[in-house]
Formats: structure tokens, C-alpha cells, sequence
């Protein structure tokens, strides 16, 4: 045999026993984070990127980032410059890769916009295809908006994009789809994506979703001690993933040892939906909507009013102080259809909303809250007030997203919303009487009307000042109407103040949310404006406020403002400078915010924080009465004016 012929045999025998041999085996996990920092959340992002080097390194658990960064340096707006772990300091795009627990970069792609779905389709190409994975999870951290999206960018042009649904959709089916049919898991680490539509768009490209049906705090989820975890034991699936991240997420909150942590986790939620769950839910929810539909076809006004009843006793999340915006909008899926069982219990209404709490039910396999919110079950669904929000592009329309569209609950959404616009007539208050008009220091007086309505929402006892003929409202607190339509309430010349070391200024509290399980204990919103060296901003301040035989008591929870992407939690450090920010009502009726640029009335935030008493009012002239407010946004105030000694 020639020498030619045994190479020939030899490299042959060799492609065989290569072709033969088995692959080698695929790592159990790959975790895809995409990860917006080109906005006001960067210096949150920074920090989840720091936490993620705090887990060990696993060839069993690979993560992939694609981390996107400012090039503003205002750390007051929530931007940061410097170095990350081993990472120098960067703006734009970067690709990176954990190894060995320090990042390496794969690549810089500069100025990309976030909010683009081609950005996410090419992230997705690159992390599929550099690592592929027995499971694989997609992770998103930034802002988030339910139904409009999430990832709100601000690349040159692009200042007021967001990724939405359908961008997402359209990305996953290009990418995922094809190369391993879906995701073992998707997440967002961003605000009120705990979301119905949101969870309908990714369903058919995932078997688990985890998101959070309020607004986030800032800190997000807690990455260290979950990826730990999935490294001990990456055999686990994504509902277990998912249950890790809701348990470290709250555990986070309760289980710390300062206190102003703790009561961050107040308002916090976050669930673990199984999205093969979610058509049989949306099935159900149609059904609802129809039944619903034709009860509002026959029987107009009546109707409207106990679905606005059950509307308004459900559990809402993402509400705005801004009187010029409408809110999130999103309320608890379950909780509103209980209420909505509870107010029209005849078949076959009832039935179809019970059927919608037992679909939830099930397509929620873990779900976990903070006191603030008792009734949230880990879905919302949008259910707003007006016509114009079913139409307004944010930047894509609620019409246009996969679940409206044709669906029985848009044709709901529609003609409720027809309905509320007809409802003009404000409620029907009586004039008010007062036990006295002049209250000395440790006196009270008794005050007291009657509503005639059925269709009212909110009743409020309200305090103004009285100044020059205009009135400055200086907040309102919850109260009862009982079951005769009467309202009183007794008021002793005190108010609640904010306060800081020795100092204090009356708060306008425009809210107050009872909390679960805890008796006269309610989270206060309280509006402000912040000044750090520079403009003053518009912030709401809530606060955890117990009322007590010897008075009233308030820790401070955390401070939220309003962002073109969202709402996004800001922290209030030592040194920052607060004014409380009131509701003027001019002698002609008209309104406007005010706040005063007197530095006797700024509070400066000292090293313990900020809480909430209860002290006497100055002497002067107030008024004093009640806000009466219906279904369709109509109010009515009856007032006296009161003078204190």
C-alpha cells in the first residue's frame, strides 16, 4: 500500500471518528440582559451591572448585556460617570460578556437607539447565536410603561421613542421564534409591565414572564443573590427562576436592616405568569367584555354606574399627582372582576367575571406585594376613563396593540368611555354646617353636608388657607360617606406636616391609600419640588402615616417623578432642599400650582430623613369642607370659612 493511500485512509478514519463524536453539551443557561441606561435610570443600571459581578461565574450560566449609557453626567437626574467593576467609563453601546467574574467586552456599537426594535433583533441575533443554551432568558431593565412598552432612549432624534409591544413582538419573531421556538423566560425590571396586553404580546415567544404590576423602585431587582442561586442550582426552570427573583426582589425590601428599605417595599410588587396560560385568559376576559357590553347596551346609565363602582374599588396602579395627566390607567385584573361580580351578581356577568379570577389564578404561579397594595393579584389590564386615551399614540395607540385589536374588550372599552363623556352633572351637595367659626387653641368644631348621587367615587375633607381673596388649598384627606349620603368629620386646628430635624412645613396630602392589615395606618402622597443646586423639580413624596391615640406618626417611604419615559423613583439625600407645592384657587374659581420661594418655607432634608406629624395651623382664616367627586371626573365642593385664635 502507497504512502498517499495511508494518509488518505488515515485522515478518513478521522472525519469519521469526528463526525461521530457526540456535540458538546449545551450550558443549562444563557441570560440575555438588554439594558437601557441612555436615560435618567443609568446610575440604577450601573448598579445592577456592579451586582451582577457579585455572583459567582458558571460555564453553566452564561450572561450576555447589551448596556447602553449616557453621555450625561448629572448624577441629581439620575445619570453617573466613571468605571463599572473592571470597566472603564463608557457612553453608548457596549456588548459585554461575565467571565471569570469580570466583564469582557465583545464589541462597541456607539450610538444605537434603545428604543428601536432593530437594536433589540440585533442583540438577540448576536446573544443567540454567541451563546446558545438549553434554556434562555431576555431580560429587560429601564423604564417601563404597561401597553405603550418600555426602554426610553435619548440617542440624537430619538429623545421621546420607546420600544413598544409591537416592536418587541416583531423582533422576537424574527429572532427567537426560528432559532429555538421560545424563551425559557422574559423579564422586566421596569415599571408596571406586570401587564395584560404586555403579557398577550410575548406569550407566543415564551413559557414564563416576570414583571411587576406598579411602578418599581429604582434599586430593581437583586441580582446578586439571584444569579447566585440559578449558579447553585442551574438545572431549574423559569418558573423557579422566576421565584428566586420575585422572593430576592422582596425579601430585599422586608428583610433589610435599615428602615427606610423596608418601607420602599411598601408599594412593591412582583409575579410569575405562565404565558400558556394567557389565551385561555384573554378568552375569558372577552367573554367578560361582551356580557359586560350588552349589559351597558341595555340598560345605558345603570350599568355604567356599577361598572365604574367596580372600576374604582379595584386595586390601580402608576396614578400621577399631575392633574394634567390621566394616569397609567391600569388597574388589578382579578380585583376587578370580584368587584365587578360583587355589584352585578346576575348571570351571566357574574359567572364570566369569575371565570376571568379562576383564568388569572392560574396564569399567576407566584406572586408577591407590599402592604400598600393588598388586593394585586400579578396581572393589570388598562381601563381608562376617556375616549382619547383608547386613540392617544404613546407611541404606538392602545387600538393598535395585538389584544385590542378587534377584541370584545376595546368594543367595552369604547363604549364606556361613550358613556362617561354623557355623564355631565356634577353630585349634589348641601350646603355645609359647622358646630363653630372660630376655634380656639385645643377646641373643635363639627362639620357636616349630605350628597345626593349615585354614582359617587371619592369624598374629601379639605383645608385651604385663605389669603387676599384667594385660597390655598392645603390638602385633603379621605373620608366616608355613609349609607344615608350624610359626610362629617370633626376638625381640631391641626394638619399634617413634613419634617426634618427641627424643622417643619405644612404638607399638602393629596392622597391616602389604607394600608392591608394594619388598622388607621395609610401611604400618603404628599407633592413637592426638590432643588440640588439646580432648577427645582416636581417630585411626590409618599409616606407610611399611622394615626394613634397620642397622634399621628409618618416615615418616609420614597419619592417618584414624572420622566418622559415614566415614572422613576429618585432619592432624597442629605442636604436636598423641599417646598410642599399646593392647589390655588383664585376668586374667579381658577387653579394653579403654587409653591412659595420664601426660604422660611423650604425644608432641608437632614441625615435622619424626612417624616410626617401633626401640628396646630397658624392663626388665620381658613376654609374648611368637603370635595365631592363622581365616576366621570365631575366635582363639587361645599366650603365654610373658619377662622383659628
Amino acid at each position: 500500500m502507497s504512502r498517499h493511500r495511508v494518509v488518505v485512509l488515515l485522515l478518513a478514519a478521522i472525519l469519521l471518528l469526528a463526525r461521530s463524536a457526540p456535540a458538546a453539551p449545551l450550558p443549562a443557561w444563557t441570560l440575555l440582559f438588554y439594558m437601557d441606561a441612555n436615560n435618567d435610570l443609568e446610575s440604577n443600571q450601573m448598579d445592577d451591572l456592579e451586582e451582577m459581578l457579585g455572583a459567582a461565574s458558571s460555564p453553566e450560566v452564561r450572561i450576555f448585556v447589551l448596556a447602553a449609557r449616557s453621555p450625561a453626567s448629572d448624577e441629581s437626574e439620575g445619570y453617573v460617570k466613571g468605571p463599572v467593576g473592571n470597566l472603564g467609563d463608557w457612553s453608548g453601546a457596549r456588548l459585554l460578556t461575565l467571565e471569570n467574574g469580570k466583564f469582557v467586552q465583545v464589541a462597541d456599537w456607539g450610538t444605537v437607539n434603545m428604543a428601536s426594535g432593530a437594536t433589540l433583533e440585533r442583540f438577540l441575533k448576536e446573544g443567540l447565536a454567541r451563546h446558545p443554551a438549553r434554556k434562555v432568558a431576555l431580560i429587560f431593565g429601564d423604564h417601563g410603561s404597561a401597553w405603550p412598552g418600555c426602554c426610553g432612549d435619548e440617542s440624537p432624534g430619538n429623545e421621546d421613542d420607546m420600544l413598544t409591544l409591537a416592536e418587541i413582538e416583531q423582533a422576537l419573531g424574527r429572532t427567537v421564534q426560528p432559532a429555538i421556538g421560545k424563551l425559557e423566560l422574559i423579564g422586566f425590571d421596569a415599571c408596571l409591565m406586570g401587564n395584560f396586553e404586555s403579557a398577550v404580546a410575548v406569550a407566543p415567544f415564551a413559557r414564563t414572564l416576570v414583571s411587576s404590576e406598579e411602578l418599581e423602585p429604582g434599586s430593581g431587582w437583586c441580582y446578586t443573590p439571584t444569579l447566585a442561586r440559578l449558579v447553585k442550582n442551574p438545572q431549574m426552570d423559569g418558573a423557579a427562576l422566576g421565584r428566586i427573583i420575585v422572593d430576592e426582589f422582596m425579601d430585599g425590601f422586608e428583610k433589610s436592616k435599615d428602615g427606610a428599605t423596608r418601607n420602599e417595599g411598601i408599594g412593591a410588587t412582583l409575579g410569575v405568569i405562565d404565558l400558556a396560560r394567557i389565551p385561555a385568559l384573554a378568552q375569558a376576559v372577552n367573554v367578560l367584555a361582551e356580557a359586560a357590553s350588552a349589559r351597558l347596551a341595555a340598560d345605558g346609565r345603570a350599568a355604567w354606574v356599577k361598572l365604574s363602582a367596580a372600576r374604582a374599588k379595584s386595586e390601580e396602579f402608576g396614578k400621577s399627582e399631575n392633574k394634567d395627566s390621566d394616569g397609567s390607567s391600569v388597574f388589578d385584573l382579578a380585583d376587578f372582576a370580584r368587584a365587578l361580580r360583587a355589584q352585578m351578581p346576575e348571570n351571566p356577568l357574574a359567572a364570566a367575571a369569575a371565570e376571568v379570577e379562576k383564568q388569572v389564578r392560574a396564569a399567576v404561579l407566584y406572586s408577591r406585594h407590599g402592604r400598600g397594595h393588598p388586593a394585586a393579584s400579578g396581572l393589570s389590564i388598562f381601563f381608562p376613563l376617556k375616549a382619547h386615551q383608547l386613540g392617544a399614540k404613546t407611541p404606538e395607540t392602545y387600538e393598535s396593540i395585538t389584544f385590542a385589536r378587534g377584541s370584545a374588550w376595546l368594543a367595552l372599552l369604547r363604549r364606556y368611555a361613550g358613556v362617561s363623556a354623557e355623564n355631565k352633572d356634577a353630585p349634589q351637595v348641601a350646603p355645609l354646617t359647622s358646630s363653630a367659626t372660630v376655634l380656639e387653641k385645643q377646641s373643635s368644631a363639627t362639620f357636616s353636608t349630605s350628597v345626593r348621587a349615585d354614582d359617587v367615587d371619592e369624598c374629601w375633607f379639605v383645608l385651604g388657607r385663605v389669603e387676599d381673596g384667594r385660597v390655598v388649598i392645603i390638602g385633603q384627606m379621605a373620608t366616608t360617606l355613609d349609607e344615608a349620603g350624610a359626610l362629617k368629620e370633626e376638625w381640631d386646628g391641626g394638619w399634617f406636616s413634613i419634617a426634618s430635624g427641627g424643622n417643619e412645613q405644612i404638607c399638602p396630602i393629596t392622597d391616602m391609600e389604607e394600608v392591608e392589615g394594619e388598622p388607621d395606618t395609610y401611604l400618603a402622597t404628599v407633592p413637592v419640588e426638590r432643588k440640588r443646586g439646580g432648577a427645582w423639580e416636581e417630585l411626590t413624596l409618599f409616606f407610611y402615616v399611622t394615626f394613634k391615640d397620642d397622634g399621628v406618626t409618618g416615615e418616609f417611604v420614597y419619592a417618584f417623578e414624572d420622566s418622559k419615559f415614566g415614572q422613576r423613583q429618585v432619592d432624597l439625600r442629605k442636604g436636598d432642599v423641599i417646598r410642599p407645592v399646593y392647589v390655588e384657587v383664585d376668586e374667579n374659581g381658577a387653579e394653579s400650582l403654587v409653591a412659595s420661594d420664601h426660604p422660611d418655607d423650604h425644608l432641608t432634608v437632614g441625615a435622619d430623613g424626612l417624616a410626617v406629624r401633626y401640628v396646630d395651623v397658624d392663626p388665620g382664616k381658613y376654609v374648611v369642607g368637603f370635595l365631592v367627586t363622581d365616576y366621570a371626573g365631575n366635582t363639587t365642593e361645599e366650603t365654610v370659612e373658619v377662622e383659628i385664635k
